[in-house]
């Protein structure tokens, strides 16, 4: 296959594995993003991906893209992403021999990190853990393998995780090391320090609620990033897709985890205008 030629706003197919797809939007300036679609048969009718959850937005070179592309989608296939490209991503700063830091900058309006504004420095997993695993390095990614590999991480776990952050991170250089970071510090994000992690609300059988976290975890920083009057209406799609997820473990939840899940949902939903009432998590819970 010849290269895959650049075009901004352009949707196409990502082939994740063996029968199993996902989808990436290029962006302006050279920035690609991923999304957390995935299908099993390369049909996307009733997908818009201005709802659709967003697993990560990075620069990435052009020449490899080739290693992930499958075939560009049309207007009538899916609806492209038009909310606005991510601006805050993590820029790796040398201390000293052997160690290193990050800071989370916010990128100029030409999406330049010369010049970003910094918006926290010096991050460490133990007080800003959800910062880390929710922002992406401004570097440029060459190795379509490993957003490949990334990619299936995410498929098969629910883990999203850049591989490369282990050499910033050292704590955090494996799934299990995620997993524990998850669940002993509580989820922040830069305009909202207070919120909790889903983890931490939820009570119940710990291997059952490792199971839950991740689907809860991702829920929360999708949720968080929706902005303006219609947040409680976009954010409705994704408790679906959550709520789908979590359908997967039905005959595992027991009342403790149940009652907790469900509280976690209305204050996240609370926060996006949702109402504790409203007709889905209603029925969702009648369901149960």
């Amino acid at each position: 296959m010849k290269a895959v030629k650049w075009i901004d706003d352009a949707v196409f197919v990502v082939e994740v594995e063996e029968g199993v797809y996902t989808l990436a939007q290029m962006r302006e300036h050279g920035l690609l993003e991923l999304f957390d679609v995935f299908r099993t048969v390369d049909e996307w009718d009733g997908i818009d991906l201005n709802t659709s959850p967003m697993l990560f937005c990075m620069w990435v070179a052009r020449d490899p893209l080739k290693a992930l592309f499958r075939r560009f989608l049309t207007a009538d296939e899916v609806k492209m992403n038009e909310r606005p490209i991510l601006k805050n991503m993590l820029s790796f700063r040398w201390v000293s021999e052997g160690k290193y830091t990050a800071d989370l900058i916010e990128l100029t309006d030409l999406y330049s990190n010369i010049g970003a504004t910094v918006l926290k420095s010096d991050l460490c997993p133990d007080k800003d853990f959800a910062i880390i695993e929710s922002h992406e390095f401004c570097g440029l990614q060459g190795d379509t393998v490993k957003l490949q590999q990334r990619l299936r991480l995410f498929y098969h776990t629910g883990i999203n995780w850049d591989e490369s952050k282990k050499f910033t991170f050292p704590a955090l250089k494996t799934p299990d090391a995620l997993l524990l970071y998850r669940k002993e510090i509580p989820m922040v994000t830069t305009s909202e320090p207070q919120v909790k992690s889903g983890l931490e609300l939820l009570e119940g059988d710990e291997e059952v609620l490792a199971k839950i976290y991740p689907v809860v975890s991702a829920l929360y920083v999708e949720v968080l990033k929706l902005q303006g009057p219609d947040a409680g209406d976009r954010a409705l799609l994704l408790f679906e897709n959550a709520m789908l997820q979590i359908n997967q473990f039905e005959d595992e939840i027991e009342t403790v985890e149940r009652e907790s899940l469900m509280e976690v949902l209305y204050q996240l939903g609370e926060r996006v205008g949702l109402s504790r009432d409203t007709e889905f998590l209603e029925q969702w819970r009648g369901d149960w």
